[in-house]
């Protein structure tokens, strides 16, 4: 998909519709002269537009870049333009009111030179939006405001009038501008067609097709043009051009043009062929031979296009070349085609870490550098090619950088390369490798090279090295440190001198290892190879002929042990020109004092008694020590600074052993292994044996990436200068497939909770000693997170362990002193690098403090110092005090944020509080305590803060709720967003924070005299959150549900403090709960790391770890403050039954339900700005132990369930569309639309949470364009494939099975399949079931299930229907069941633009789903099972056993059915509809004999059957009463019914925990209630929304207590907009049903609005029902 971006940014709207029709353009001619040569000055628009927000949009093409050249510039006041940045490379700038939105920032907004654009800006009064070609690029709006001035004089399309020389020349059309903030759907649909004049908030408007420059709307704004004139715009009838071609694998070798008719297709070496395709610039053309594949043997295409009227003819040629080294630097190529992975470059563990060339502060990228490098003295200027390895672009100290080359057979070949350090981290060691492979390591050569310490200071080196068979080989390159380094000028030369070569220099035997082995490689040689060796050595071969020799060959050499060996030769000769020597040794008497772990299993390390250092790499002084070896003649020795290191071949998920002799001397050392599973910490055994030999013995497990495994013995940033190490052994022991280990729901006593707390903080401490410097400090030392905030936070962790956790052992060696010292050493590192004392600067050569969240970091240190005070000095005690004091008193003065939309403050609010809290505890009888305290409250009163608070009269610490607020941070439901999505994790972190304040005041202050009490603000709002919003997303493991995907590592059971706190101070029974089944997840999650790391691959490594650590101790620390003594924790099944209710999130568009088979979410989540989207369903079985199969995928802007679409020349994207929702009390649906792929196609989708096991999901893909599918991801779900959960999975499928680990594609046959007899999905309309894709997500290892899966080409035009798709899934359901209910699914036929799905459960009950997508007219259903005719909510016909229904849902909408009735036996037709109570069937017989039936009604897990008759016009009633199907005579209902049940019901206003679909729940305890009091003039208005036309006679109310409605107005309406009133009555203060009766209506919506109440500040509602039928 990339290469869709890559290739088509400036492609897509070369004449689209507006621009497909005869009509006039103005053309610009630009130049070097004033604005008033070259423009279109629009007149002053301040009547119109006089403020924000306002849209202003047009179409261009331009001819070329013009230095900030002005598409549109208003300087009428402060600037607000869109225009060139003044970067050649020609990417758009953007500002307003003056102030730069995107200076240098948009390097992939490059308008397409000589092609048509769409470019719009987007204004208001939070954000401000530029919109390129359907991409949008959004800055929130930072205190600007309003400029009165702004739009008062002439603004410029064409020209920037702020100096001479801004013209763009170009084609200008379609410029318009609004007086409104246009949304991106908005734009989106309107920008392709022609305008009236006469639209809504359109202030201005010139389209030019008259030939002039009026202004087309009543505002009569006519423009001037300067310097133009009008261009007629081509035909669509002649028009025979591609608007552009892709490739599905390379790149072309210019930038696409219309007029360009010859391009070469590029393809790097991993492809064999590419797929080329041309994109019609018409839909009306006609294109042959597209798409087409081109390769080797047939290495050319000629596409040809017509016009649609058949007078045009254009032929488009492209021929193939397959890329070589030379191609390296991408040919020298700028924009669109200048992503490096086009040209063949590849990264291990990233596919987003490419940029374009020249691009600023971004990932990987090409550079045209003209100065600041140099190479040998001078000045080097070129093209280098950054990569880098410090986490940008989602790279990593593990990643692998290549470049693909075919090589001959048997050949010598030499690669040249130039390679740099240019920036961050520390001078790092390049490892250049020909490979076979893309990771590096199956190597046929390699090289290490130091970069050098002076950045951009270029060095070369060469490789040389022999193939041995014909094929694609691999340069690739590593790193040792997270830096940024450049190469350049990369070259390869096939070596035709003769040469001779081996590959070693030295061979060493010892008692263990008597068989070495070396290669040999030759080049063009004429004579034979002959080789001898020493008396006690055999070789396997000695003689060798040329050609054996020129494709390389493997000697063994064995040692018989009849001799000692010293510095003798192996020779290897040929002719008289050649000759090598290696040279050999033997050591003996290692032996006799060694004994190996394993005699049946191989030692990884080489030489493991250190006799040979040639067999090891490194740095430093290292040297072979004999005078007192551990064992045998020599050990290793390091001497004042050094490493010895091996490279390791390790397996991944594999459990290794190793065990090793160590002495050190004058302090520490640290053995460990490197890059053993991807982005994951080196494990660091830190050492310290004062003088004397000693056994370390440790196991660790690999990961998916062991890509530069490594093991070391050092003392990098380590206290020792004399290290010595022998009997080096490393052994793999087992595979690993995931933790075994079962969770349980059951209570944790508490002291077990602390002492599992205690045994976890104490295991981390291996990864915590590697993060310890010699400088006193963990993390990197710096004055930010990684530095500042690592350091704080280790300070407490260390120090709690010192003062809470002595009953554990201290692994490693590490003794309490040590714990101790590292605490102080930290603490004091905190306070004197502080900017209140200022003793030493940080790494970075700055202070830190009193800025934001350095609040928090202190907070740390003082926690720390508090449990250390007794071991404080008293200047360590003053001069935390003077810090702590130095950020409370900042905390006095800095003003409380609040936000709602996308980026909250309720977090910072929380930690806020922090530091005014210990503060105050620690030092009361300071002049400012009482403002810290007071201030603390502020804070705390504004982390929940919701609009409800400005009418809450509730009194806090002495004030109205009201008078506290400053304002909302959460949405009136309780929902958060923050990083611009609703985020679970920053929900309940505020939780956390205000705990530990609360902790502060119990735990800090002097409790036999506390000077201030706990305040109560600390607990503001946070019950409502707990329970109304956090419950019903906490899913079956205990982690809180994230419906639109993540943003930071997955699974590190962050909510586990969260529990702590709530049990222990709020004493919440769920709380203590989810404490106990989180604490086992964390404690398993810890175990799949071998150096006491909280998690694999975390999102920010130390500071990740840190920050874990810290939210451990306070869990503990509030067991400690606040015991959970006496506390019974809830059942799991309780809790989960408890929340089964389904949960609307209106402001947020996410919805769930949950029940005993499984947690369902649906997110239609979309930020106020566009700029987040995550259109995705989420349904995870409601067990503890397998919940996490299904993880939270999203991709581009859908995910789980949606799936995405690759379409040629467009962006992987979606859009909102519309949507609706049905909703149940235990189960919901929503149906909706996404504009995916740059509005090429409509999906339009389903998603059922049936009341059952199945969940139901379905979509529709129609064109709106002309295109091609390139790839198909459907009905996708993202299945865990990590060490955590399970690596493998095992999926079943019709005919077989098959075991998977996602690393390769699997596809399966058949319709259904399901994983490790958990989890089923059954499918319809597939291309086909796939699964892999395997990746790092947040952390975890997950690959993708597809259950539509295709990757052949599709055309499709605008109104085609390309795919049409459903998926049924059944957590915790078997194969076997998973094939009978694939076998039982229903797709019955409906109308066009409709469809519906029917499936069944388990337990035999059935559902049935139909949904109007496009169409304005009525569908039938017609459905029949074994049991009968199915009988629908609403009169159903039956006939031949089949029930036929009518269903009238207005297009967008659906209609669920729960099927439980059915009949059989009759062949005339009878009526029949489904009883207003649950399991009940009225049938009806008009015919003129009687009908014999049988009736059959589910009934929990089994179907009842009655045998009987029904009589001419006569109609029973069938019902069961104690588990017996019965039958009475009734009347016919004719449909009539409570129709206000699983519809959408919405309020003006409502309070957090109190909301709409409370009346409509079946449930009396719950009601709605208002924000406000309603009156006649503003009256609260609730609006029912029916999802299709129904007759209704009768409303029934029933009221809260003192507070229900009194004047009420019923209104109708079939648009939702224009309403009409029905009736107006007064109602009763009463909690009894009232009914209100009124003349049968016909309807889509209804809306009660209510004029008055009962109560005195709001209103409030138990429940209504409306009673009607459907039309």
């Amino acid at each position: 998909m990339k290469k869709f971006i890559l290739l088509f940014m400036l492609i897509i709207f070369l004449s689209q519709s507006a621009h497909s029709q005869s009509g006039y353009a103005l053309n610009l001619p630009g130049g070097v002269g004033a604005t008033s040569t070259s423009s279109l000055a629009v007149p002053a628009l301040n009547s119109h537009i006089s403020n924000y927000p306002f849209t202003v949009e047009m179409w261009v093409k331009p001819s070329a870049w013009v230095s900030y050249g002005g598409f549109w510039v208003d300087r009428s006041g402060n600037i607000n333009s869109v225009q060139f940045d003044n970067n050649a490379s020609g990417y758009l700038r953007s500002d307003f009111n003056a102030m730069p939105r995107f200076i240098s920032a948009l390097t992939n907004a490059k308008p397409a030179i000589g092609a048509w654009n769409h470019i719009s800006m987007i204004v208001r009064a939070d954000s401000v939006i530029v919109e390129l070609n359907g991409t949008y690029y959004k800055v929130q709006n930072s205190s600007t405001s309003w400029n009165n001035a702004f739009f008062s004089n002439i603004s410029y399309i064409g020209s920037d009038p702020a100096t001479t020389g801004r013209n763009i020349a170009g084609q200008y059309d379609e410029i318009r501008f609004w007086n409104a903030a246009k949304t991106p759907a908005e734009i989106e649909n309107g920008k392709y067609n022609t305008l009236t004049g006469l639209e809504e908030s359109l202030a201005a408007y010139y389209n030019f097709d008259n030939q002039n420059a009026n202004d087309k709307t009543a505002n009569s704004k006519h423009a001037t043009v300067y310097g133009g004139s009008y261009i007629s715009i081509q035909s669509a009838a002649n028009d025979a051009t591609l608007s552009s071609i892709y490739l599905s694998n390379g790149v072309l070798d210019k930038d696409f043009s219309p007029a360009v008719r010859t391009y070469m297709a590029f393809v790097p070496s991993t492809f064999s062929s590419t797929t080329v395709t041309g994109i019609k610039t018409q839909t009306q053309a006609t294109l042959i031979n597209s798409p087409a594949e081109i390769n080797a043997t047939k290495p050319s295409i000629t596409m040809s296009c017509t016009s649609g009227d058949g007078t045009a003819h254009t032929d488009y040629t492209i021929n193939y070349a397959q890329a070589t080294m030379d191609e390296w630097d991408g040919n020298g190529a700028t924009g669109s085609r200048s992503y490096p992975d086009l040209w063949g470059w590849s990264c291990s563990n990233s596919v987003s870490c490419w940029s374009l060339a020249n691009s600023t502060g971004t990932a990987c990228r090409y550079n045209d550098v003209t100065s600041g490098w140099t190479f040998n003295g001078t000045a080097w200027t070129g093209r280098n090619l950054y990569v880098r390895w410090d986490g940008v672009g989602g790279t990593a100290t593990s990643s692998v950088f290549s470049y693909p080359v075919y090589l001959e057979a048997c050949q010598r070949y030499t690669l040249t390369f130039k390679h740099s350090w240019a920036n961050n981290a520390t001078v790092p060691t390049l490892t250049a490798s020909i490979a076979t492979d893309t990771n590096g390591k199956d190597k046929i050569a390699t090289k290490d090279v130091l970069c050098s310490s002076t950045k951009q200071l270029f060095s070369e080196e060469t490789i040389s090295f022999n193939t041995s068979s014909a094929g694609v080989y691999y340069f690739t390159i590593g790193a040792s440190t997270a830096a940024l380094c450049a190469i350049a000028d990369l070259s390869l030369e096939k070596i035709t001198a003769p040469a001779l070569s081996v590959s070693t220099t030295s061979l060493t035997f010892d008692d263990l290892n008597n068989i070495r082995t070396f290669t040999i490689s030759g080049n063009g040689l004429i004579d034979s190879v002959k080789l001898s060796s020493p008396s006690g050595i055999k070789l396997s071969k000695y003689s060798f002929s040329s050609s054996e020799i020129q494709c390389g060959v493997t000697v063994s050499a064995t040692f018989d042990g009849s001799r000692t060996i010293s510095n003798e030769f192996i020779t290897i000769n040929s002719g008289t020109e050649f000759s090598n020597t290696i040279t050999v040794n033997s050591v003996g008497g290692d032996g006799s004092c060694f004994t190996p772990l394993y005699t049946d299993n191989l030692n990884l390390i080489n030489d493991p008694f250190i006799n040979n250092l040639s067999n090891f790499s490194g740095w430093g002084t290292t040297s072979l020590e004999s005078v007192a070896p551990f064992c045998g003649t020599y050990s290793g020795k390091i001497t004042t600074s050094g490493s010895i290191d091996q490279s390791l071949n390790l397996k991944p998920y594999t459990k290794y052993r190793m065990r090793v002799m160590v002495k050190t001397n004058g302090g520490t050392f640290q053995l460990g292994i490197a890059k053993y599973d991807g982005n994951s910490a080196d494990i660091n055994n830190v050492i310290d044996t004062q003088g004397q030999w000693q056994a370390i013995d440790f196991t660790f497990n690999t990961g998916a990436n062991t890509t530069g495994a490594l093991t070391f013995f050092n003392n990098y940033q380590k206290t020792g200068t004399e290290g010595f190490i022998d009997n080096w052994e490393l052994y793999e022991i087992a595979e690993i497939n995931g933790m075994e280990v079962l969770i349980s729901t059951d209570q944790i006593p508490e002291a077990e909770v602390k002492a599992t707390l205690r045994e976890i903080i104490v295991r981390h401490l291996p990864y915590a000693e590697g993060q310890f410097k010699a400088g006193g400090y963990f993390g990197n030392g710096q004055s930010v997170e990684h530095g500042a905030r690592t350091n704080a936070d280790y300070a407490l962790i260390y120090s709690f362990i010192y003062k809470k956790a002595q009953d554990q052992t201290l692994p490693g060696g590490l003794t309490t002193e040590t714990i101790k010292q590292r605490a102080l050493s930290a603490i004091r590192y905190s306070y004197e690098s502080h900017t209140a004392n200022k003793v030493k600067v940080c790494t970075d050569n700055k202070y830190w403090g009193l800025v934001w969240e350095s609040s928090m970091w202190s907070t740390s240190t003082a926690f720390a110092a508090w449990l250390m005070w007794n071991d404080l000095t008293a200047a360590d005690k003053a001069s935390v005090k003077k810090m702590v004091l130095a950020e409370a008193n900042y905390k006095l003065s800095t003003p409380i944020p609040t936000a709602v939309n996308s980026d909250t403050k309720a977090e910072e609010n929380g930690w806020d509080t922090n530091i005014l809290a210990i503060a105050s505890a620690m030092f009361p009888e300071e002049k400012n305590a009482e403002a810290w305290t007071y201030r603390c409250k502020q804070y705390a009163m504004n982390t929940y803060s919701v609009a409800s608070d400005l009418y809450n009269y509730t009194v806090i610490d002495g004030k109205y709720v009201r008078d506290w607020h400053i304002g909302a941070n959460l949405f009136p439901d309780f929902a958060l967003e923050n990083h611009d999505f609703f985020h679970t994790s920053y929900l309940n972190i505020p939780i956390q924070e205000m705990s530990e304040s609360f902790l502060a005041y119990k735990a800090v202050q002097d409790q036999t005299n506390p000077v201030f009490p706990i305040p109560e603000a600390l607990k503001h709002n946070v019950s409502g959150v707990w329970n109304s919003m956090l419950k019903e997303f906490v899913m079956a493991d205990g982690i809180l549900a994230m419906p639109n995907g993540n943003d930071w590592s997955m699974y590190i059971y962050d909510e586990l403090s969260t529990y702590s706190a709530l049990a222990c101070i709020y004493r919440d029974p769920d709380a203590l709960m989810l404490e106990s089944l989180v604490l086992q997840y964390a404690k398993m999650r810890q175990s799949t790391t071998s150096d006491g790391s909280f998690l694999l691959n975390p999102d920010v490594g130390e500071r990740r770890m840190a920050v874990t650590g810290r939210r451990l101790v306070f869990a503990h620390l509030y067991h400690d403050y606040f015991p959970s003594t006496g506390m019974v924790a809830t059942a799991w099944s309780d809790f989960s039954k408890k929340h089964e209710k389904t949960k609307y999130l209106p402001y947020s568009g996410i919805i769930r339900s949950n029940n005993d088979d499984r947690f369902v979410t649906f997110s239609w989540f979309q930020s106020a700005d566009a700029s987040y989207k995550s259109f995705m369903g989420m349904a995870s079985p409601n067990n503890a132990n397998y919940s996490n199969i299904i993880f939270p995928l999203k991709v581009a802007n859908t995910g789980n369930f949606t799936g995405y679409t690759d379409v040629s020349g467009k962006t992987r994207n979606a859009s909102f569309g519309g949507n609706s929702y049905t909703m149940f009390p235990k189960n919901f649906s929503t149906t909706g639309k996404l504009l995916v792929n740059d509005n090429s196609i409509t999906q339009y989708l389903t998603f059922w949470s049936t009341p059952g096991n199945a969940v139901i999901y379905m979509d529709e893909q129609v064109g709106n364009t002309s295109g091609s599918v390139t790839k198909e991801g459907g009905l996708m779900l993202g299945i865990t494939t990590d060490i955590l959960t399970k690596i493998n999975r095992t999926f079943y499928y019709e005919g077989g099975s098959v075991k998977s680990n996602g690393s390769s594609l699997e596809t399966m046959p058949g319709n259904w399949v399901n994983v490790d007899n958990q989890y089923g999905m059954v499918v319809n309309g597939s291309s086909g079931i796939a699964f892999g894709e395997k990746e790092l997500k947040t952390s975890v290892y997950v690959s993708k299930l597809y259950g539509s899966y295709s990757t052949t080409a599709k055309p499709f035009a605008a109104g085609d229907v390309i795919h049409s798709r459903s998926m049924i899934t059944y957590p915790n359901v078997n194969s076997s069941i998973t094939q009978q209910l694939a076998g039982k699914a229903q797709y019955p036929s409906v109308a066009t633009g409709w469809k519906a799905v029917a499936a069944e459960d388990p337990d035999g009950k059935r559902y049935m789903v139909i949904s109007n997508y496009r169409s304005t007219t009525n569908s039938n259903v017609s459905l029949t099972y074994p049991e009968g005719a199915a009988v629908f909510d609403r009169v159903t016909t039956l006939t031949n056993n089949a029930g036929t229904a009518t269903f009238n849902c207005i297009s967008g909408t659906s209609a669920t059915q729960e099927l439980y009735s059915f009949v059989k036996g009759f062949s005339l037709p009878l009526k029949a509809i489904q009883g207003e109570a649950p399991n009940s069937v009225y049938v009806l017989n008009e015919n003129a004999s009687d009908a014999p039936v049988t009736v059959s009604i589910w009934n929990n897990g089994s179907y009842l059957t009655l045998n009987t008759s029904v009589a001419v016009n006569q109609c029973k009633f069938f019902h069961i009463e104690n588990n017996v199907l019965t039958e009475e005579l009734s009347t016919f209902p004719e449909g009539y019914r409570n129709i206000s049940r699983g519809k959408h019901i919405v309020a003006d206003d409502q309070l957090p925990e109190h909301f709409p679909f409370a009346m409509i729940d079946d449930d009396d305890s719950t009601y709605y209630q208002s924000m406000t009091i309603p009156t006649d003039s503003q009256p609260q208005n609730i609006t029912l929304k029916l999802m299709g036309t129904y007759a209704f006679n009768k409303l029934m109310v029933k009221s809260v207590t003192g507070i229900g409605p009194k004047d009420i107005t019923i209104q109708s309406s079939n648009d939702g907009s224009v309403f009409t009133t029905i009736t107006s009555v007064s109602l009763q203060d009463t909690i009894s049903e009232q009914i209100v009766n009124f003349t049968e209506t016909e309807a889509r919506f209804i809306r009660i609005m209510v004029k008055s109440s009962f109560g005195t500040h709001n209103v409030g509602i138990t429940g209504i029902q409306l009673m009607g039928r459907p039309k």
